[in-house]
Formats: C-alpha cells, structure tokens, sequence
C-alpha cells in the first residue's frame, strides 16, 4: 500500500530568508519611466506573445509578432520603493530605509519590499544579482 505514502517535496529548500535580502534588485534597462501628478510612477515595459499563441494570433490577424507594451501605475509607497532599487542597495538595505521611513517593523517592512521586489521580478521590470557580484 505505497500509494498514500506522503511524497517529499522536489528541490530540497532553496535559500534562506537572510540569503534572499542580500540579492541586490538591479532595474531593467527597457523599462521606461514617467512620473505623473500626486507622486505616482508610471513604468512601461515591453512584453512578449508567448509561443503557443503566437501562431493562433498570426492566422487571425491579431499579432504583427512585434512585442507589445504593457503599463504599470505605482503608487506612493511603490514609487518610494522604487526609487530606491539603485542597483546598489540590497532588499534588506531597501527594507530599512522603507521601515524608517513609513515606521513599520523590520519583519513586516522585508515582507512589504521583498513581495514588492517579487512581483516586479515576475514581470520582468528587475533581476536580482547576487551579493558580491560586481560590474566587472
């Protein structure tokens, strides 16, 4: 009776907390950056069709197969954020500076930079690099 056996999990851990706030968030070059009225940021950054679309979107006319633009709208604690991200600066550093500056606790300052850092690694607008890498 294997069958209901608990499985272990694939990969075995990845980093540690301390380890991920060390990444230093670098911005993409690509990304295009405007600042509108009330201290919001707005970013523009171009998105690609991915493969298996690209086909059905050809045939219907839809898609030239030129990457398209998308935008993003950050508000004031995002444009901070932001701002911030200098290619420099680690997570944990960001997180201070934000903790300081809105008067959050540490813990809950890394958690609000760190998901911010995530998401706009998702789409694409930053890399993280590795502490101690440097330009060279």
């Amino acid at each position: 009776m294997g069958f209901f056996r608990k499985k272990k999990a694939a990969g075995g851990g990845g980093l540690s907390r301390g380890e991920a706030l060390s990444f230093v968030p670098v911005k993409n070059a690509a990304v295009r950056q405007e600042t509108t009225g009330g201290g919001k940021i707005r970013l523009t950054y171009p998105v690609t069709v991915r493969p298996a679309f690209s086909g059905m979107l050809r045939r219907f006319g839809v898609w030239d197969g030129r990457p398209s633009d998308k935008t993003i709208e950050l508000d004031e604690l995002g444009a901070a954020t932001w701002d911030l991200a200098d290619g420099v600066r680690s997570v944990r550093q960001v997180s201070e500076v934000f903790a300081g500056r809105y008067g959050l606790g540490a813990r809950e300052a890394e958690i609000a930079v760190a998901s911010f850092f995530r998401e706009l690694g998702r789409r694409g607008l930053v890399g993280f690099q590795a502490p101690g890498d440097g330009d060279a």
